[in-house]
């Protein structure tokens, strides 16, 4: 289900999208939506597909700030910041198709005031604090020392969100490297060391916590 439509109708989601200027654009596999630096002032919804949100320093060095998957928002935080510019590059990980909806349009409802377009606000608003809230998860994430101790809390944080123990993650090894900043050969060593000591065990992007 589409958070930002939540409690509006397909109709009235039409009729709003036409008020708004929304347009849909498709991509294929692993083409750019925005790169860092791009100017965007829309806000982003994927309505088919899936995208990847990554940031990289001068050296290279990748990091996965986020994927955003079906009837997910992207860009809309710093797109509601007035940031100019956008901190980060967005591509396709698969063919997909996004829609752009101009934040200055949201932000000034319309003369009819419809109450739909207020809802629309509403989620929207909701939709950012939530993410705000992952954010700082990941953050926490991010503060431990060892990846040892940033693998255990990341998948802690899944299977406590899936609540199960036996889990799938959203990343292969290379984008879960990317997502815990840690080199990817060092963090394979330490997985194979844990599921040695018992504490998990994995397949692919499966896992289980003992």
């Amino acid at each position: 289900m589409n958070k930002l439509f939540e409690n509006i109708s397909k109709q009235e989601t039409y009729n709003m999208l036409n008020c708004l200027s929304g347009i849909v654009k498709k991509y294929k596999k692993n083409e750019i939506i925005f790169i860092e630096g791009d100017e965007v002032y829309s806000i982003c919804v994927v309505l088919k597909g899936l995208v990847q949100i990554i940031q990289e320093d001068f050296a290279g060095n990748r990091n996965i700030i986020a994927k955003a998957s079906e009837n997910e928002v992207f860009a809309e935080a710093f797109v509601c910041s007035g940031m100019k510019k956008s901190p980060v590059t967005v591509f396709a990980e698969k063919e997909s198709e996004i829609l752009f909806i101009p934040f200055d349009k949201i932000i000034k409802t319309c003369p009819a005031s419809c109450p739909y377009h207020t809802r629309l606000i509403e989620n929207l608003m909701r939709i950012m604090a939530i993410k705000s809230m992952n954010l700082n998860i990941k953050m926490q994430i991010l503060f431990n020392r060892t990846i040892r101790e940033k693998l255990i809390a990341y998948l802690s944080m899944e299977s406590k969100r899936t609540g199960d123990k036996e889990f799938f993650i959203p990343f292969d090894r290379n984008e879960l490297a990317d997502y815990l900043a840690v080199n990817r050969s060092a963090m394979s060593r330490e997985l194979g060391k844990m599921r040695e000591e018992g504490i998990l065990g994995f397949n692919k992007n499966k896992f289980i916590l003992y």
